[in-house]
């Protein structure tokens, strides 16, 4: 039946037509039970897919938002961990939440971490690996992005408000002004989520992209010109975002 999606999530519409039950009688009721056993059950999984975002705006709130997205978007994978990919930019545009600029950014902080959580298994990238390839040879390296892997950049303070809402660990007092980058890893099987500034995003993101470490140094040293390649290549092998290199000769 047509109706039957659309009606399933939407609790403004009425019973689809010819819906019939094995007890025949009072299918619009058993029918706004199962559509509220639906609704709960998705809104539910949103709240632990964005729990940061969920525990800022509180439940009420968080209910609301959540329940006008799974109306306009509803899953199309019975993986539930899969759903919530368009929520950040749902929020981003949810009038309500518009005294919030930041809680879409935030928002995709959070599904980048979940999609790293499922991200394919790969050992990371070792020091050692690197140290043995010839220093000539280094610049036209190519490093393998681990599949974990993930860059949210944004406006505002999301590492911090990320840490403090998740985990307890952020600052006491956030400034939620202060514009934050975050590279998203899962060393050791463990997700991480580094602040990195803007010069190591811009060497990252171009490392992930495909880059050569010379090109990638470059962009950085355009963004920034005391760009530290040294210590920058050190934060790409501690975070385990990389899981392999490919030596080329130019």
């Amino acid at each position: 039946m047509d109706e039957f999606a659309p009606a399933l999530l939407d609790p403004d519409r009425t019973a689809p037509p010819g819906l019939r039950s094995a007890f025949r009688h009072d299918d619009a009721g058993r029918f706004a039970v199962y559509r509220n056993n639906v609704a709960s059950s998705l809104i539910r999984a949103l709240g632990e897919i964005f729990p940061a975002t969920r525990r800022i705006v509180g439940d009420r709130f968080f209910d609301a938002m959540a329940h006008a997205f799974i109306v306009e978007h509803p899953p199309r994978s019975p993986l539930l961990f899969r759903y919530g990919a368009g929520f950040p930019d749902f929020v981003e545009v949810f009038k309500p939440a518009r005294r919030m600029p930041y809680l879409a950014d935030l928002a995709r902080l959070e599904k980048a971490w979940l999609d790293a959580w499922h991200a394919a298994d790969a050992e990371s990238l070792d020091g050692e690996t690197v140290a043995a390839i010839p220093i000539a040879q280094l610049p036209f390296c190519r490093l393998i992005a681990h599949p974990a892997a993930r860059i949210v950049g944004s406006r505002f303070a999301i590492a911090d408000l990320f840490h403090a809402n998740r985990e307890g660990t952020g600052p006491s007092r956030i400034d939620a002004s202060v514009a934050q980058t975050v590279l998203v890893a899962r060393p050791a099987y463990a997700v991480t989520a580094t602040t990195i500034a803007e010069d190591e995003a811009v060497f990252i993101r171009s490392l992930i992209d495909g880059h050569p470490l010379e090109a990638a140094a470059a962009e950085a040293l355009a963004c920034k010109d005391d760009f530290d390649l040294g210590a920058s290549l050190t934060l790409v092998l501690r975070s385990g975002a990389f899981q392999a290199v490919r030596e080329t000769d130019r």
